[in-house]
């Protein structure tokens, strides 16, 4: 609802997903006709009838394609694409969301809040 709401009932232009099966039709109803959607995880199930309906672009990202695969030229474009990353976050221009910062000891309380999926960020565990 919130998408909805913020993009006057549009939805988004590009919906990035980082849980898979579990969010991936709601992912769907929320990008925007001739949007994008990208998955890093495996989305379950697939019915694409909405999809198709919204005329999306669909991407299934899996960074190790280019190990796996062997496909050195994949694999020089990630380098180049994760050492730009790298520069951006040194220059504070990327910077990662953490919804919360716990200690090691609480590694088990982490666990348990991402497998909830209350968590917006990253949990971050100080050592």
């Amino acid at each position: 609802n919130a998408v909805n709401d913020l993009s006057g009932g549009k939805g988004a232009d590009l919906v990035f997903d980082t849980v898979g099966a579990a969010v991936f039709k709601e992912s769907i109803a929320v990008t925007a006709h001739f949007g994008r959607l990208v998955t890093l995880l495996d989305p379950g199930e697939l019915n694409l009838g909405e999809a198709r309906m919204r005329n999306l672009l669909i991407g299934f990202e899996l960074m190790l394609t280019p190990m796996l695969r062997d496909l050195p030229e994949a694999r020089d474009k990630h380098v180049e694409i994760l050492n730009q990353c790298a520069q951006w976050a040194d220059k504070g221009l990327l910077k990662p969301h953490i919804s919360k910062q716990l200690s090691l000891q609480e590694a088990t309380v982490a666990h348990k809040l991402i497998e909830a999926g209350h968590t917006s960020g990253k949990i971050v565990l100080s050592v």
